[in-house]
């Protein structure tokens, strides 16, 4: 897609309306996500890149840590006049034009929200050109959805310029192809523990189904990438570690140890249930099953407790058609 076509701001300012206080919250986030991942530049003097700097929060928050050797590049007119009158080191530029003809080495590269925008045909060319750009020792970071978390469809078709998402594995794949083979993904955020317990069991579904342990359900993936293993593992060492654990692992193997056979309960009250015609009811039904009238993941007792209320409601329901 040619963002140069479209005005990007319709989108952009239904989260960032560029008022005192949107403005405030934006720059005390990109500080929370610096402070962090410990993703600062390594010295004052480091040449800093922002490829998609929109209204450019990011670069004041930087500049409130100490550093000034700052430029953004963002392809929307509306968002670069709006970091311009903020008297910002800003070009109005293509990300992937910049690169092709920028001559200088930086290094440090940020890239939040970026590379979804960009048609997959040029995602390889893109980070190559980020690769060759960044110097010996730089790093770049980028922030991107995650096809994971269980609202991937709101994050990913909310945005009409969106042409895509990533789990890690595939967001391994396009770094190695273009030219890394150091890099750390981490969750965007921790997440609190009712969000975590909210995620329980689709995280469970993910492991019994693909076997993956350590998930990142974040609504972002943040990646961190260097140009080389030294970089990465001193990096590892010395970045808060960051997980969310949506289950405990020594109840894991334990979940279907049930007394009474629940694909059979479940099977049966279905059937029973599809031989009255209401669409109405069959719509209560599922309403009733999307309430987690059946918590397919708690404790022996409680699950036989409710599937055993399951199957008195599916009777009873027979019994007023």
């Amino acid at each position: 897609m040619n963002e140069r076509n479209i005005n990007y701001n319709y989108q952009y300012r239904k989260w960032h309306d560029n008022t005192d206080a949107s403005i405030k919250y934006d720059i005390d986030e990109n500080i929370k996500l610096l402070d962090s991942h410990n993703i600062y530049p390594l010295n004052k003097e480091s040449k800093v890149l922002e490829l998609g700097c929109a209204t450019g929060c990011l670069i004041q928050a930087l500049q409130i840590k100490g550093f000034a050797n700052i430029l953004g590049v963002d392809i929307d007119k509306d968002l670069y006049e709006i970091a311009k009158s903020k008297n910002l080191n800003v070009l109005n530029f293509d990300a992937i034009e910049f690169l092709s003809q920028n001559k200088e080495k930086y290094d440090v590269i940020y890239c939040f929200d970026v590379l979804e925008h960009i048609d997959k045909p040029q995602q390889i060319p893109f980070l190559s050109l980020i690769n060759a750009t960044l110097t010996e020792n730089g790093f770049f970071v980028l922030k991107i959805p995650n096809a994971l978390t269980p609202l991937e469809a709101y994050f990913r078709y909310n945005d009409f310029t969106h042409t895509i998402s990533y789990t890690t594995d595939s967001l391994s794949f396009l770094l190695m192809n273009s030219g890394f083979s150091d890099f750390v993904f981490r969750p965007q955020h921790l997440e609190d523990e009712e969000l975590r317990m909210a995620k329980h069991n689709y995280a469970f579904m993910l492991y019994k189904q693909f076997g993956l342990e350590k998930q990142i359900l974040t609504p972002n993936i943040l990646a961190v990438v260097f140009k080389n293993s030294d970089d990465r593992e001193l990096y590892e060492k010395n970045a808060l570690q960051m997980f969310n654990d949506y289950r405990e692992k020594e109840k894991i193997e334990n979940r279907y140890d049930l007394d009474v056979n629940v694909s059979k309960i479940i099977i049966e009250a279905i059937g029973d249930y599809y031989l009255h015609k209401s669409l109405y009811k069959i719509f209560d039904f599922l309403n009733f099953i999307s309430l987690g009238i059946i918590p397919i993941f708690c404790d022996k007792k409680l699950k036989y407790k409710k599937l055993c209320e399951f199957e008195y409601f599916c009777k009873n329901k027979q019994q007023k058609c």
